[in-house]
């Protein structure tokens, strides 16, 4: 009897021992965000997902400080620009997100505040201390203009419609810039009617002057008139004849012809208006914004057995002649980057691991695969 109890206990110790123990944490994959941006002084919370619980720790206090902790939650606090490791532990499992401290002020060129409808411009972001930080851009209105990113700091804005829309630049770590663009119909085409200018009032003609002036032609009065004759003879102691002396009469003086008329002078001719018509002022055409060049890294991680590694840390920054961390983007184990043509670094860094790989866009997209070893 002794020996059958022992042979069951036997055989269930063995059934047991063959069943395997799965934690819950173990049954699903624990993920963390890659990246998290977060201003100078700002705070921002992480969650660790498809875990009940988690001890955190930071790369580097300086840079990032642990703020607050929970369960399955960490609040970070940016203490100085730069980036700094998160690492999450559960169990013997270490998830890691990259905290890079951003941009503290945005600033953003060619901001047009008015557009005419079909014509578009290009207007670039810059960043103080914006270590790894992106710039999104919106448009409050799409219907009156729209927003196309050409890369994390240049985007193209296209006025499509009259009307206003608020435009918006925004960095992950919190920086945001905003104004307002007032987009116009075009103006039509000027008319080829030449504008007359108004012909210079006529001079009146002046009063014609041919009124005779009074006719001075009235005779004098005729001084004919005889005097009283003296030629009484004295008397005479003969008889004589009496002689009458007749007088001469004095002729009237001729009459003074009327003067000519004075001739009304000419009236002076109206000028002909002139018809050239003022220069019309052609609107000058609209330059269209240069194309952006560049294109995309893709960067995919194996480890030394040529198995794909999809949690290590990447990074995207320029060469040592710009220090700026390019915006990344996981998925499928590939990591991506939109950059400009130029000399790139991709910095790889898992469990302690460091790699770092060169890469150089020209106009083409680069694919580079870093092998942890």
């Amino acid at each position: 009897m002794k020996k059958k109890i022992m042979a069951v206990a036997m055989a269930v110790a063995v059934v047991a021992s063959a069943t395997p123990v799965v934690s819950a944490d173990a049954a699903t994959k624990v993920t963390i965000a890659t990246n998290v941006f977060v201003k100078k002084g700002a705070s921002k919370t992480i969650t660790v997902k498809n875990a009940k619980k988690a001890t955190w720790k930071t790369s580097n206090k300086k840079v990032v400080s642990i703020k607050k902790t929970a369960a399955k939650k960490v609040t970070v606090k940016g203490v100085k620009v730069g980036t700094a490791v998160i690492t999450a532990t559960v169990g013997k499992k270490k998830v890691k997100c990259t905290v890079h401290v951003g941009a503290t002020k945005l600033t953003v060129s060619n901001k047009k505040k008015s557009a005419v409808v079909g014509t578009k411009f290009v207007v670039t972001a810059k960043m103080t201390n914006g270590t790894g930080d992106a710039v999104t851009f919106a448009s409050s209105n799409k219907k009156v203009a729209t927003v196309k990113k050409n890369n994390a700091k240049k985007a193209t804005i296209t006025a499509k419609k009259a009307g206003k829309t608020t435009l918006t630049a925004t960095t992950k770590s919190g920086c945001k810039v905003k104004w307002t663009l007032t987009v116009k119909n075009k103006k039509p085409a000027a008319t080829a009617t030449p504008v007359v200018t108004t012909a210079p009032a006529v001079t009146t003609a002046p009063a014609a002057t041919a009124t005779a002036p009074a006719a001075t032609a009235t005779a004098p009065a005729a001084t004919a008139t005889a005097p009283a004759a003296t030629a009484t003879a004295p008397a005479a102691t003969a008889t004589a004849s009496v002689e009458t002396i007749t007088p001469v009469v004095t002729t009237a003086p001729a009459v003074t012809t009327e003067p000519a008329v004075t001739t009304a002078p000419a009236v002076t001719t109206e000028p002909a208006a002139t018809a050239t018509a003022p220069a019309v002022t052609t609107e000058p055409a609209v330059t269209t914004a240069p194309a952006v060049t560049g294109g995309t890294i893709t960067v995919v991680v194996k480890d030394k057995k040529g198995a794909v590694v999809t949690d290590a840390a990447v990074v995207v920054t320029g060469s040592s002649v710009s220090a700026s961390a390019i915006e990344v983007k996981t998925k499928d184990g590939k990591t991506t980057a939109e950059v400009e043509n130029g000399l790139y670094l991709v910095i790889v860094k898992k469990d302690g691991l460091e790699v770092t790989e060169p890469a150089v866009v020209n106009g083409q997209d680069v694919t580079i695969e870093v092998v942890l070893k």
